[in-house]
């Protein structure tokens, strides 16, 4: 008796702090991180980062002969240049290595690079006007392990669209009443692929929802996220364009630090299936 009620108190401590370790924890003020620098002009779509190049990808909207920006991983410019297409959205596709890059009516194309990673003025087009998009003018992120795209506008409906065809695979319905808002930008929404949430701003807030459109919490954001463009997600960051010099802000809205001081699951698991061996000999002898 005494040997099952051991193991079902260490079965359940297993259970609660394999919880903790892997919840969301939210920076109640988001974290500074970085300036990606110059002076962008009008309105910047949503940017992606490359991790094995360690570059981020940005571009103005508005018509195909506005310039792309390519920044190394300290926000240094390192490419400007007419980009070719009318740009929404940059994607990195972790499954592909490839950066895709969504366009004004909701195509979707394998934007070219050179071998260091540059804009070489090319495009392969993966889709054409995908039909499960909010909009034509939507910001669509990409998660890459469900293979899928969100796409929103203010409503809070997020639609799930199909990364191999465009089509609408189902929605999520964000939790506006319990974030304490009533609408979201326009054609924005983030997804950070660690913590496995949704990200949503209003002019100086980040709402972070789990995929079943429950709320998480609401992190403060440094710089007022304009309706519409002019903001992303990638990298773990959220970025917003800085109105007065035209530069992006990144900003991290999850907090790493406490979750360091929590075993891991497997090391946790290991040392309760070693007490409970011990406790079983013991308990044996005693019979």
């Amino acid at each position: 008796m005494k040997f099952k009620f051991l193991n079902v108190v260490l079965t359940g401590l297993i259970l609660t702090v394999s919880g903790l370790a892997n919840a969301t924890i939210i920076n109640s003020t988001a974290d500074y991180t970085i300036d990606l620098q110059g002076s962008l002009p009008g309105a910047q779509m949503a940017m992606a980062y490359d991790p094995i190049r360690d570059l981020y990808y940005g571009a103005q909207g508005g018509a195909p002969s506005f310039p792309g920006t390519v920044w190394d991983g300290n926000g240094n410019v390192v490419q400007t240049a007419a980009l070719g297409a009318d740009a929404r959205a940059f994607n990195y596709n972790e499954n592909t290595g490839n950066l895709e890059l969504v366009t004004f009516t909701s195509d979707n194309l394998i934007v070219g690079r050179n071998g260091s990673g540059l804009f070489n003025g090319t495009f392969t087009t993966l889709l054409n006007n995908m039909a499960g998009a909010t909009s034509s003018q939507s910001m669509l992120t990409y998660n890459s392990n469900a293979d899928v795209f969100y796409s929103m506008s203010n409503s809070g409906v997020v639609n799930v669209v199909s990364h191999n065809d465009g089509t609408l695979l189902g929605d999520i319905t964000l939790d506006f009443s319990t974030a304490g808002i009533t609408s979201f930008n326009n054609y924005f929404v983030g997804y950070d692929s660690t913590e496995n949430v949704l990200i949503a701003t209003t002019l100086t807030t980040a709402s972070i929802f789990e995929l079943d459109g429950s709320f998480l919490g609401n992190s403060t954001i440094g710089s007022s996220a304009r309706d519409g463009y002019y903001q992303g997600y990638t990298n773990g960051q959220l970025f917003i364009q800085d109105t007065s010099n035209g530069t992006f802000k990144g900003y991290d809205l999850f907090a790493d630090g406490p979750t360091n001081s929590v075993p891991e699951p497997s090391t946790l698991a290991i040392f309760a299936l070693g007490m409970i061996g011990l406790a079983s000999r013991r308990f044996k002898k005693q019979s």
